[in-house]
């Protein structure tokens, strides 16, 4: 039977009830070291190292397990042990123990569980990493960092501190940290954080109570052994993270020194993330409230969504803020003239133009929005003016050129009547072509501010019944009379432009008034002025009342007018009401017609 043990390749070891060797085969002795004629009789010379004594393992069950044994030269191993009772007659109670070395398994599921652990850790910084990037919240991304930290570096406890102002640091936040330790304030070369900043080098200590530069605070508050790392930025050291242990037999060393440094850097990413941010958005607010102040429309396109648009953009477009942002361009933005319809009534549309420039970065455009509808309806009436202008002139001089010519070729078989008809209208039609050139010059001179009015005191009656007489017999369809106030006082007048003012005044009344009716000029003293109206029972006005006012504008707005002139009636008259002094405004008549006023100051 010996033989057939010895040749079995895993160590056999037979002991009685007390533990005394009786058998020890080859396997043993090269497994444990011990030879069979050393040991066998003897008591068991090793046993697991996780029991105290040989009877206690003596009494464990016959399941396989994995434990340390020594063998003789003192070195642990790792064994794999199976045993069964002993079951003879002459050692009831014995053992039977199968042993193998069980090193090399051993040391694949040390290899797994480390790299496990590694893992683990590689999973819990990248998680880490993400929340440092995602998450603005200074004070949460410390909490998260010191938390991290305490559990890497197996401690106890941790606190990170930052510089709230320049040269004042305070502790944003701590793990198992005492409330009145986490409050206390941060002295520059005292205690961990204190001395980090001043140096800005790690720090390790294995006993807080006996560091000389400990906090007195801090002291005999189970704060043994302590590491502290700093926190950098651009250079400058901005904080300090640490932790701490309150085992007395605890120390930290360069692994631990290492993922604290990392974590360091990890909460600098944090508030550099968060104060770029800050200052982002301080910028993006400041960009914006420019652009709301901005007296021009703006708009701000990114990525094809409109991002910004402004208080000015609303009311030129008609398009609120909160339709705009966050959609497509609701009207085209491009480079150019576009129209906006006012109230979606595109009969009535503002004409804007659009400047582009790109954003820094490429990632967007800004729009600048001018209202120009004065400018384009200005170019579209100097268009009509040329028109009507070329028109006015050529009607005129055509009948003068066609009786011209007939009185030349047919003089002598013209009645007398029949040849003073001919002259009367060509005298006619040359006063039309003299005041519409008088008036077109008028205009000019008035517009390039070159037309001075002389003041006097000046009289109204007269003046308004001298203008009144000349068009009393202008139209068979029309009564033009005179309503003077008594006691009319003086105005500061010019005699020329007030008789220019009535002409355009009166002779406007009679042209828009296509049915005929009555013409009044009304002169009332209103307070210190003398107010002029000529009301009549024409057409009325069309649209907006200031709109006549303007050059080459007139009351009927249509393309076809049905009315001669050029559209610088009113705009002259308002400029020569403005150099004496006066305003000029227009109402619309309760029934029909227009009452057009101009208010001039009384001589003093």
């Amino acid at each position: 039977m010996r033989p057939i043990v010895d040749a079995v390749p895993v160590a056999v070891v037979a002991v009685d009830v007390h533990g005394v060797v009786l058998t020890w085969n080859h396997a043993a002795e090269r497994l444990f070291g011990w030879a069979a004629a050393d040991v066998v009789g003897s008591p068991l010379p090793t046993v697991p190292v996780e029991h105290a004594a040989r009877s206690e393992w003596l009494a464990g069950d016959d399941v396989e397990r994995i434990a340390q044994w020594v063998r003789k030269d003192g070195v642990s191993i790792d064994v794999a042990v199976r045993s069964a009772r002993l079951a003879t007659d002459d050692q009831p109670g014995g053992r039977v123990i199968a042993c193998r070395d069980a090193s090399p398994e051993v040391e694949t599921v040390r290899r797994l569980e480390r790299r496990s652990a590694e893992l683990a850790l590689v999973r819990r910084l990248a998680s880490l990493a993400t929340r440092v990037l995602e998450d603005l919240d200074v004070p949460r991304v410390m909490a998260a960092i010191v938390g991290v930290g305490v559990e890497l570096a197996d401690g106890e406890s941790g606190a990170v501190s930052l510089e709230v102002e320049p040269g004042r640091f305070e502790r944003m936040a701590s793990v198992d940290f005492p409330p009145d330790l986490a409050a206390e304030p941060i002295v520059i070369g005292e205690g961990v954080h204190g001395e980090v900043i001043r140096t800005g080098d790690a720090l390790v200590i294995d006993d807080y109570d006996t560091w000389p530069r400990s906090s007195p605070a801090f002291r005999g508050r189970q704060l043994h052994a302590s590491l502290g790392v700093p926190i950098r930025r651009e250079g400058r050291t901005i904080g300090c993270l640490s932790v701490h242990s309150a085992l007395p037999d605890r120390r930290f060393g360069p692994a631990e020194t290492q993922v604290l440094t990392l974590l360091a850097d990890y909460a600098a990413t944090a508030i550099g993330n968060a104060t770029a941010y800050r200052r982002a958005e301080a910028d993006r607010e400041r960009f914006m409230a420019l652009l709301a102040a901005m007296p021009d429309g703006l708009a701000v396109v990114e990525d094809g969504v409109v991002t910004g648009w402004n208080r000015a953009a609303e009311a030129l477009t008609g398009i609120a803020a909160d339709r705009a942002i966050g959609h497509e361009p609701l009207l085209s933005l491009n480079d150019g003239v576009v129209a906006a319809p006012v109230d979606d009534d595109a009969a009535h549309a503002r004409w804007i133009r659009t400047v582009s420039s790109p954003l820094p970065g490429g990632h967007g455009t800004i729009h600048l929005l001018h209202d120009v509808t004065e400018q384009h309806d200005l170019d579209r009436a100097k268009d009509l003016f040329f028109a009507t202008t070329s028109h006015e002139l050529k009607t005129p001089l055509t009948v003068v050129k066609g009786l011209a010519s007939t009185l030349r070729e047919h003089w002598s078989r013209m009645r007398p009547e029949q040849r003073e008809q001919a002259l009367a209208t060509i005298e006619r039609r040359a006063e039309s072509l003299d005041r519409l050139i008088e008036r077109i010059l008028v205009g000019s001179r008035v517009q390039a501010g070159a037309f001075a009015p002389t003041l006097t005191p000046t009289e109204v009656r007269p003046l308004v019944e001298d203008v009144v007489g000349g068009f009393a017999l202008a139209s068979p369809f029309h009564t033009v009379r005179a309503d003077v106030a008594e006691a009319v006082p003086l105005v500061a007048g010019d005699r020329q432009a007030l008789e220019t003012i009535l002409g355009h005044l009166v002779e406007n009344a009679i042209k828009y008034s296509p049915d005929g009716g009555e013409v009044v000029v009304q002169v009332r003293t209103v307070e210190s002025s003398v107010v002029v109206s000529v009301l009549d029972e024409g057409i009325g006005i069309e649209g907006d009342l200031e709109r006549l006012l303007d050059p080459f504008v007139q009351a009927d707005s249509r393309a076809t007018r049905r009315f001669g002139g050029v559209g610088l009636g009113l705009y002259i008259v308002a400029r020569l009401v403005a150099a004496l002094g006066g305003d000029l405004w227009a109402d619309r008549r309760a029934e029909r017609g227009t009452c057009v006023s101009f208010s001039l100051r009384t001589w003093r």
